[in-house]
């Protein structure tokens, strides 16, 4: 078992980066008016110049996995996505040109979050371990210890206070967990879980990890100001977080939710959706829009997506933020359509995304059988309709009179096991 060790401030020192590419964003002459503009888009400028910093999100499925480039060279992985996907992530570091990394912080020991570092920790020189402190005797867990005793990585504790100072003007301030850990949580693991804010210039970040509602108010009972220009929207966006009062608090103009194409917890929940959306957050997800990658001069921000597994981004592939979809758009996807399967008639089921005209009239034909759908599992009574089934219906469905979809299962420990990944 490894000794706990104690976190101080840290000064990294390797030095790295690489040219970025100009992106185009609409123009004065878009079709678009200025009530359809959301706040974020405003940030977002043809081109930047002088010290940038660059954070992507790399899409990896069902799991977080995010890398901050500072302007001065520090490369930083936050959390590093589930073992199915480690030959992606590897890679995309690669595409990048990254050779080493300053430092890996793993906000809690889920496998969605921990799986991919082995094999990170096998291509690369990794010079410390930041983790929650929360010991997880599973095999993710034992194979990280493994991996990083083997490569004599020093793996050291985040707690409340003990921030870290990356480089000149950036501070990473530990929000949680707090010194003595949560315990009999619905999930000790994710409560635990490490939240850090950082600032660069104007635009500021908000990462959640996998942050429980105990967590959030962990947070808020601080009194300290944690808007965010940015927000790595907690668990995937899960409804065991993500509260109104939390994301007042962040007031975000850019939310990132990593998750995986038809997940079967339904991330991100309809209910946190609509939270951001009613607050005029701009929305980027892996679902739709693959790996995302923003730089900032610390004024204003650039764009660039892509959905090949291992392409270097800000390398002249970018895309005009008009032209993104809007959040479950996806351009393989059809728009997201969404009715009351006990009041929908036939014509509307069949417009609901995965829905043909044979499944509408089986669903119309049970639902007057059994009198009414009262709970998302009566749906399973539907011929034709199987577990994998319903884990999409309960995304595109609405129930009425009937309780949420559950997201998650209570009783499992967050993400694990992984039945899906994109």
């Amino acid at each position: 078992m490894r000794k706990l060790l104690f976190l101080f401030p840290l000064l990294f020192l390797l030095a790295c980066g690489g040219p970025v590419t100009k992106i185009e964003n609409p123009d004065a002459n878009d079709d678009a008016s200025a009530e359809e503009v959301l706040p974020g888009d405003a940030l977002f400028v043809d081109q930047l110049s002088g010290d940038l910093l660059k954070l992507f999100m790399i899409n990896i499925g069902q799991g977080d996995s995010f890398l901050i480039q500072t302007p001065g060279g520090k490369n930083i992985l936050v959390d590093a996505g589930p073992g199915k996907g480690k030959k992606r992530l590897v890679n995309f570091l690669k595409a990048q040109n990254i050779e080493g990394l300053d430092l890996m912080i793993l906000t809690h020991p889920d496998e969605d979050h921990i799986g991919g570092a082995p094999a990170v920790i096998e291509a690369m020189p990794v010079k410390l371990i930041l983790d929650n402190g929360y010991v997880k005797p599973t095999p993710p867990y034992e194979q990280l210890i493994a991996a990083a005793e083997a490569k004599a990585i020093p793996i050291k504790s985040a707690k409340i206070g003990r921030n870290i100072k990356v480089e000149s003007g950036i501070e990473f301030e530990i929000l949680a967990p707090a010194e003595q850990l949560f315990s009999g949580t619905r999930s000790d693991a994710n409560a635990n879980t490490i939240v850090f804010r950082f600032v660069y210039g104007d635009i500021s970040f908000y990462f959640a990890g996998d942050s429980e509602f105990e967590t959030e108010q962990l947070v808020l009972s601080q009194g300290k100001d944690i808007h965010a220009t940015i927000y790595k929207v907690a668990h995937h966006g899960s409804r065991y977080a993500n509260q109104n009062v939390m994301l007042d608090a962040i007031s975000p103009q850019i939310a990132l939710i990593s998750a995986g194409k038809n997940n079967r917890f339904g991330h991100p929940t309809p209910e946190v959706v609509a939270r951001l959306q009613e607050r005029k957050v701009r929305i980027f997800s892996t679902i739709d829009l693959g790996h995302v990658g923003i730089a900032t001069d610390g004024t204003h921000l650039m764009l660039d997506t892509t959905k090949r597994d291992h392409i270097a981004l800000f390398q002249g592939v970018g895309q005009k933020i008009g032209d993104l979809p809007a959040f479950g758009e996806g351009e393989d996807q059809e728009p997201v359509v969404k009715v009351n399967v006990n009041k929908a008639t036939e014509a509307e089921l069949v417009k609901v995304r995965g829905v043909g005209a044979k499944l509408a009239a089986k669903i119309i034909e049970t639902r007057e059988a059994i009198g009414g759908f009262k709970t998302f599992e009566d749906l399973r009574k539907v011929p034709g309709v199987g577990k994998k089934k319903l884990i999409k219906l309960k995304q595109l469905l609405i129930l009425e009179d009937a309780p949420a979809p559950a997201a998650e299962d209570p009783q499992t420990n967050n993400c694990e096991p992984f039945a899906e990944a994109a």
